[in-house]
């Protein structure tokens, strides 16, 4: 699994939600696509078709820790 640190992206749109942490998000209208990395994570991305709303992407993977980890990071609308 490659650790969110290490992802080529802008860091400033990743949000990191330790284990132990809520999160509960709705996305209406959206297809998913599920892959998984490596044998400790797994991706997952919520596409949509509205300008207004960017596509998601979800990093969840198991840490040093035992937990689970995830990380969300937003399209950013073009």
């Amino acid at each position: 699994m490659t650790n969110p640190d290490d992802i080529d992206n802008d860091s400033s749109q990743i949000t990191e939600h330790p284990p132990h942490t809520d999160i509960d998000q709705y996305i209406e209208n959206t297809n998913f696509r599920i892959e998984r990395m490596g044998f400790d994570g797994v991706w997952i991305c919520a596409y949509t078709d509205d300008p207004d709303e960017p596509d998601h992407h979800y990093d969840l993977y198991i840490a040093e820790d035992d937990g689970i980890h995830i990380t969300h990071r937003q399209e950013n609308p073009e």
